[in-house]
Order: structure tokens, then C-alpha cells, then sequence
């Protein structure tokens, strides 16, 4: 799928990645047209930043072209992925709207749907943070 995509983009780099917006909002693919690959050396160590190493697909994007997820703040200045937590991914995604009035909805799923104590196979529910 990826693959399709990057191919999308090239033929037509300025084309809106959330067509359905258009035309309020355009969100094009590649910014100002032109390609802008991640730097070889932090592709090769990137990783999210729970350690977690990077999907196959999100590495040949990134081996394309990062301006999408830079225009959206997704990185530190550094090159690193910028740790967010989801309420404010979808504030600065979204709008306010969606990240400050609904902070439950984008709270931690183990904080509101976690098992009670003991229902997680530890003794105090442990293994979710919760006491």
C-alpha cells in the first residue's frame, strides 16, 4: 500500500492527501512539490520513542519524504519522533475542539478501560500502572 501511495506522489506530489477535506483544506503529500527524504543515517536508527522500532511502510515513506508528518510536528528538532501523548496529537492534528474538550475520550486506554486490580493477571493490576 505504501508503495502505492509514494507512486501517487510522485505523479503528482501537490495532490491533497485527505482528498475529502478539499477544497476547504488542502493537505498535499509533499510540500512545495519537491521530495524531502530522511537523512540515511537517522533513518537507520529511527525508532518511536518508546523504543519501539519503525513499521516497514513508515520507513520507505520516511525514505521518500518526511515534510507531511514535519509540517504536523511529528518530530523533534533533532529528527527524533516527538513524544506526544494522543489528546494532544489530536489537538495539534485537529484542532482544540478535539484535543482539549474531550481529554477522556484520549486518555490512556488502561487508565479508562484497564482491568480492575487483579484482573490482569498481577496481583494489584500492576502490569497497567494502576495500584
Amino acid at each position: 500500500m505504501t508503495e502505492k501511495v509514494i507512486a501517487a506522489a510522485r505523479r503528482d506530489p501537490a495532490a491533497g492527501a485527505l482528498p475529502y477535506l478539499l477544497p476547504h483544506v488542502n493537505v498535499p503529500w509533499v510540500e512545495g512539490g519537491v521530495a524531502n527524504p530522511m537523512d540515511e543515517a537517522l533513518l537507520a536508527d529511527a525508532a518511536f520513542p518508546s523504543g519501539r522500532p519503525l513499521s516497514p511502510s513508515l520507513r520507505a515513506w520516511l525514505a521518500y519524504d518526511i515534510s507531511l508528518l514535519e509540517r504536523h510536528k511529528w518530530f523533534t528538532p533533532d529528527g527524533d519522533f516527538a513524544p506526544r501523548p494522543l489528546d494532544q496529537l489530536v489537538g495539534d492534528e485537529m484542532g482544540d475542539f478535539w484535543g482539549v474538550q474531550y481529554p477522556f475520550e484520549f486518555a490512556p486506554v488502561y487508565k479508562q478501560l484497564g482491568p480492575e486490580p487483579g484482573q490482569d493477571g498481577t496481583p494489584n493490576g500492576t502490569a497497567t500502572d494502576r495500584s
